[in-house]
């Protein structure tokens, strides 16, 4: 193991990974030995080899933080984005105050959702829901002008899309454009009236 270990950190990591696996030959669960094979494995880009490696570590020791933190490093490098999320809620379940789980966290949550935008914009470059979400980005960056045109072409395609009126009335109330505020609020109490009164909307359709 030492040897192992010794060639980790001079960054030789196959011929790490060659002396802990003769170690994992006569003690299958050897202490962290697994961990260490992980780590090597992810060094060398090989993740699937990796997850393995630290899989059995945690199924030998299920609390041990560092195979955790790597697997989720592993799964994450494998474009496991949501899985690589659960493990680290795992760590900061047990630990709140772990920063670099944090970090981590916030790295994965991040890669997910530019991911997801990506996917979203080739399959429906011209869909509502697009134009949704840029509107709904430009409003939280405090980029009211674009996210005010933005959302007026969405109730163009789409006079029902949910939510639309109340987003409108709160940028407008923000740029203290009260009587536009006061007008995108009517809009959506009109709304809310008609499903008061028993109109159900179609799904997908709202205020």
């Amino acid at each position: 193991k030492v040897l192992g270990t010794v060639y980790q950190r001079q960054q030789r990591f196959q011929e790490s990974i060659d002396v802990f696996r003769k170690v994992l030959k006569r003690a299958p669960v050897y202490p962290e030995v697994n961990l260490f094979v992980g780590i090597s494995y992810y060094a060398l880009n090989q993740f699937s080899d990796a997850i393995t490696a630290l899989n059995a570590e945690l199924a030998a020791n299920p609390k041990d933080r560092e195979s955790r933190y790597y697997l989720a490093l592993a799964l994450d490098a494998s474009d496991r984005k949501f899985d690589a999320i659960q493990q680290l809620e795992k760590l900061l379940a047990e630990n709140p105050q772990d920063a670099q789980a944090l970090y981590q966290l916030v790295r994965c949550y991040k890669l997910a959702t530019h991911g997801a935008f990506s996917r979203l914009s080739k399959v429906a470059p011209e869909s509502e829901f697009l134009l949704a979400l840029r509107a709904e980005t430009n409003a939280e960056n405090d980029k009211s002008k674009e996210a005010i045109e933005q959302y007026k072409q969405l109730l163009v395609k789409n006079p029902e899309f949910p939510g639309v009126h109340f987003a409108l009335g709160e940028i407008y109330w923000k740029l203290a454009q009260y009587e536009q505020a006061m007008a995108a609020v009517g809009s959506a109490q009109a709304r809310l009236t008609e499903l008061e009164r028993g109109s159900r909307p179609e799904p997908g359709s709202a205020w």
